[in-house]
């Protein structure tokens, strides 16, 4: 079973793809833009409706396209998605983001948020998050 999907803002871009990677055995989303706390909220709840549907434990999250510092979300993500995705089967989050200070504050911040219910790391590069999560179990 392979699904996408694509979410998009106003103007008909697309700010968020997701798809399962049945090969891998994992879910691949691919964020780019500058984005509202809504889409944000779009895009975890979506996460979690696919770790529910899907037999796979692992996300791989490209960041490397996203403008701006999202850490005002990382509580809601926490409150509302954390639970439910550890329950729904989570072990592995890798997230891909691009070298600003900004969003690799945010992403330790949520890492650390994680850190009792799934393993969550960031890296500058798709192929080494790639390699992370094949070692994962």
């Amino acid at each position: 079973m392979i699904l996408f999907k694509e979410l998009k803002n106003n103007q008909d871009e697309v700010y968020f793809s997701v798809e399962t990677d049945k090969e891998k055995k994992w879910i691949h989303g691919r964020l780019s833009g500058r984005l509202t706390m809504e889409q944000i909220k779009s895009v975890g709840l979506l996460y979690l409706e696919l770790l529910q549907r899907t037999p796979y434990s692992k996300i791989l999250h490209d960041s490397t396209q996203l403008q701006g510092s999202y850490i005002v979300a990382n509580e809601w993500l926490e409150s509302v998605c954390f639970a439910p995705a550890a329950q729904a089967g989570l072990t592995s989050l890798a997230v891909v983001v691009p070298e600003e200070q900004d969003i690799m504050l945010a992403t330790q911040d949520l890492s650390n948020k994680a850190s009792d219910r799934f393993k969550l790391r960031s890296f500058s590069e798709v192929e080494e998050a790639e390699e992370w999560l094949k070692a994962s179990r």
